[in-house]
């Protein structure tokens, strides 16, 4: 809702829900998640945009190796995660 106030639209609750309805891209036939090479950035980003809205806040933290998150938080890296509310 903050969104689209922000962008002056009109807010829908149907808009919490677009993950219901399918919607493919790339030319695929179906949402499917794969791992092979061929074609497998589209397909995944074909099923990246119908999975529902979720909060990711903070998963850097715990998804990250601990020495990988670290560096984020030191050097230049910490002065661009502060300036995004990351830290």
């Amino acid at each position: 809702a903050g969104i689209c106030a922000f962008l002056e639209i009109e807010y829908h609750e149907s808009m919490l829900s677009y993950h219901e309805q399918p919607h493919l891209w790339y030319g695929e036939k179906e949402v499917r998640r794969t791992s092979g090479v061929e074609r497998e950035h589209e397909s995944y980003r074909n099923w990246q945009v119908n999975q529902p809205i979720f909060d990711g806040r903070g998963r850097w933290k715990k998804d990250l190796p601990p020495e990988v998150a670290a560096e984020f938080e030191r050097g230049e890296a910490a002065a661009l995660m502060k300036a995004f509310g990351y830290l």
